[in-house]
């Protein structure tokens, strides 16, 4: 950061000493007057951070100071003089940023203050800085927040509604037709992510924005896919004529080469003349699948009549694509990466992905729709599972909504594929030993409150865990192998010896704080467990406590 200082002084000496000291340091550039009129000159060609003046050399007052400040508002400025009245001090410090000192106290004096401006005015640029890009992240904001309002009226087809379109404030007439323009990019050797390509649009738009502007009004959107969709009417009263299309049409042309030149960037145009509000979600869905066409053909850009009809309405195709409904694809993905379900997310990609990958190209549309409802579904469930770290490397998923980095939709769908495997293996991993430290959890409780009988029940521990009983129930068995009422028992007992073997506590004591009906019922179990009797057990008193509590673990 580089700071202009102004020395300003007909002491001579003074002045090149001060400049020796100051132009030491790598980031402040000098300059020198010395008269009134030498700083006017500098003034007027050079932007001034801080000025170090005395009294007007010429005039005995302050003249140099107001032109400082009619000049450059913000500069800096330290009065270094012998002047030491009150009324010219008063005067000199009414001014912003304006501090006042006299020669008597020295340059180290004089350095310090100036050491104190500059880190204000550092200060200064750096909020400056800050509210600069405030207000550039706002206005981003507002054309996202616009653009995302735009988007949903076009997809719902509610175009016309006017509390919308109030609060997009659209500039073009919803009572007239209007042309479309679909523009789609292509970013050379750039493989770009969602974000990356949704920026690099809105950027793109507002070039070809600047292009337009003499010849019509016109609002644009982005799309989901990065598309550049513009909505045009030719400006005051005129009609959409051929001359309109063809000047609209030069423009686009010039957009194209310089951005090809400048930016390594090509991008195509698809131009619809005179389209209704009415239709416009079919007339986009047209020209978006007329991408496709041209696309397969040639990877160069072009600007293209909407009305051109090659490679459209292949009904073999479109019957192809209606037996694959996109939404279909997405619910069964959900469904089954929900339950674990490995073969079934690879039956259901498999099916897809021969299918699509014998009849259309990478860029096809519709099939597009189809693989990004799978993928749409795959980061949704990685999202809600907290997955993102573990499979942001082990299973490449910045491919995951890049279409255009795969060969083909064998590559593609067979992708999905691998990445379903990775995700259905972390969680599966993970939900054994969530379910090891749940039931872990559960046998320790269960220890602990062995004398409550009301609070191990399984209703009771289920609502305690915030499961449902019968799944914790198959849950328990499948980790332990032993249902959680079997556990329960074996508890009790490990306790009963426990108090028959190193206690005097009664066996109808014991068994009426163990939670047993009667005593009776309690020694039937004890016997069935043990083979012997709560009595014989007690009378043998070679009972291992600490190896039986071990196995209860």
């Amino acid at each position: 950061m580089v700071y202009n200082i102004l020395l300003a002084n007909n002491e001579k000496e003074m002045v090149d000493a001060l400049q020796d000291i100051l132009a030491r340091q790598d980031n402040v550039n000098v300059f020198v007057a010395y008269s009134h009129t030498q700083a006017r000159d500098i003034l007027s060609k050079n932007s001034i951070d801080l000025a170090i003046i005395d009294v007007d050399m010429e005039q005995g007052d302050f003249g140099l100071l107001k032109t400082i400040k009619q000049t450059w508002e913000y500069c800096h400025v330290i009065i270094f003089t012998e002047v030491s009245d009150f009324e010219p001090i008063y005067t000199a410090t009414r001014y912003p940023k304006t501090k006042y000192l006299l020669k008597s106290d020295g340059f180290t004096s004089l350095l310090e203050l100036v050491s104190t401006v500059l880190h204000e005015i550092n200060h200064e640029r750096q909020m400056d800085s800050i509210v600069t890009q405030s207000r550039r992240q706002l206005m981003e904001a507002n054309d996202i927040i616009k653009n995302d309002m735009f988007l949903k009226m076009v997809q719902e087809g509610d175009i016309s509604a006017k509390e919308w379109a109030k609060k997009i404030n659209m500039s073009i007439d919803r009572t007239k037709n209007f042309v479309l323009i679909i523009g789609s990019c292509k970013y050379g050797q750039n493989v770009l992510d969602y974000a990356q390509n949704n920026l690099r649009s809105h950027k793109i738009a507002k070039i070809i924005a600047l292009n337009l502007n003499k010849y019509c009004k016109h609002e644009y959107l982005v799309d989901n896919r990065g598309n550049i969709l513009y909505f045009i009417q030719p400006n005051y009263e005129n009609e959409i004529d051929s001359q309109f299309i063809t000047q609209i049409k030069s423009q686009l042309e010039l957009v194209q080469e310089n951005l090809n030149v400048t930016e390594n960037i090509s991008i195509s145009f698809i131009v619809d003349a005179n389209v209704t509000w009415d239709s416009l979600k079919e007339q986009i869905h047209r020209c978006t699948m007329m991408f496709s066409a041209y696309y397969h053909m040639d990877d160069s850009h072009f600007v293209a009549d909407a009305d051109s009809r090659f490679l459209m309405g292949q009904k073999d195709d479109d019957d192809i694509l209606s037996s694959l409904p996109a939404k279909m694809i997405k619910s069964d993905i959900q469904k089954f990466l929900q339950a674990g379900d490995y073969d079934g997310c690879n039956n259901t990609l498999s099916r897809f992905k021969d299918t699509l990958n014998e009849t259309y190209p990478i860029h096809s549309y519709e099939a597009q729709l189809i693989y990004l409802n799978a993928a749409t579904a795959i980061l949704t469930y990685v999202h809600s599972n907290n997955l993102v770290p573990q499979l942001a490397t082990e299973a490449r998923l910045y491919k995951l909504m890049q279409t255009e980095t795969f060969q083909n939709w064998a590559e593609g769908f067979s992708y999905l594929s691998d990445l379903c495997e990775v995700i259905i293996r972390i969680q599966s991993k993970a939900n054994s030993t969530y379910a090891k430290n749940l039931v872990d959890k559960v046998k320790a409780y269960i220890r602990k409150n062995i004398f409550k009988p009301d609070n191990i029940t399984l209703p009771f521990i289920a609502d305690m865990v915030h499961f449902n009983p019968s799944y914790l129930s198959r849950l328990f068995k499948k980790v332990t192998n032993i249902s959680i009422s079997d556990y329960i028992m074996e508890c009790k007992l490990v306790q009963a010896k426990h108090l028959l073997a190193d206690s005097d506590t009664k066996i109808q004591e014991i068994a009426e704080n163990l939670g047993y009906t009667s005593q009776s019922n309690f020694a039937r179990v004890f016997k069935k467990s043990t083979g012997v009797t709560p009595n014989d057990f007690r009378s043998q008193s070679n009972w291992n406590r600490h190896s039986e509590v071990n196995k209860l673990k």
